[in-house]
């Protein structure tokens, strides 16, 4: 017997302000937030130009981890994931061949084999 469940309701999120759970609205604040003060405490300092290419480097990845989702993570439970799958959990290491002089030998036979069989 199945049941089947509407997409919409397994991936149910609440909603928490104009449509967007808690958050990606404080991760579109922090980006609104992140660029006001880029673009108004550094224009004494740098040049109009400058500041519009250092503001889309601080805001975008702001929304990346607000709105994206990695594999179905968020970006700090994939961090997490990653980070201890990268450092912590013990794999196994492929180094090649060991036996290097017994490989030569068989190739050697094999070679002095397909002489013999020429002649």
């Amino acid at each position: 017997m199945e049941i089947k469940i509407n997409k919409e309701i397994r991936k149910y999120e609440e909603e928490f302000f104009m449509g967007l759970n808690f958050r990606k609205a404080v991760c579109a604040v922090l980006a609104v937030a992140a660029g006001l003060v880029i673009g108004l405490g550094l224009r004494k300092y740098l040049s109009l130009e400058t500041i519009s290419w250092l503001i889309p480097m601080a805001v975008i990845p702001l929304f990346i981890i607000g709105f994206k989702s990695f594999q179905g993570l968020p970006f700090e439970k994939f961090l997490f994931m990653y980070l201890k799958h990268r450092f912590v959990t013990a794999r196994k290491l492929a180094l090649g061949n060991d036996n290097y002089n017994q490989l030569m030998r068989e190739q050697m036979r094999s070679e002095k084999h397909g002489k013999d069989k020429k002649e």
